[in-house]
């Protein structure tokens, strides 16, 4: 059996993605379930903020591009603080979502193209262990 096999068969807990590109999101999420973790899509920064924390995200993964409001990015920030890592992606040259991004204290701000080319190891990276919680 191999790693990525054993790692599918285990529950790792959830992890919630804003990601409003219905094909990329399911790119997203056929990585997450083969790391062994529960995919939760979430529609709004609310709504993730609210899965997050119903069930105790290991990881928080938004498309930078769907934050519309600087009390969404506020929001995402507070994540971070009560303990739920932020994964936020966008695209390099849209300098004002990665200012935002880095203004609102998330974990990791990435490019599309990193976040493409290194989407497991990213995740493997910012979601929390197994044996940690976030606050709630």
């Amino acid at each position: 059996m191999t790693s990525v096999e054993h790692a599918a068969q285990e529950d790792r807990g959830v992890i919630v993605a804003l990601i409003p590109d219905v094909f990329f999101s399911v790119t997203v999420r056929s990585t997450i379930q083969q790391l062994g973790y529960r995919f939760v899509l979430a529609k709004s920064v609310e709504q993730a903020a609210h899965a997050s924390q119903e069930n105790q995200a290991r990881l928080v993964i938004a498309d930078g591009t769907a934050i519309r409001s600087a009390a969404d990015w506020d929001a995402l920030g507070r994540l971070t603080a009560a303990g739920t890592p932020v994964l936020v992606f966008g695209p390099h040259k849209d300098v004002d979502v990665l200012r935002a991004a880095k203004q609102a204290n998330v974990t990791r701000v990435v490019a599309n193209s990193l976040f493409h080319r290194e989407m497991t190891a990213l995740v493997e990276r910012y979601a929390l262990p197994d044996d940690a919680a976030p606050a709630t």
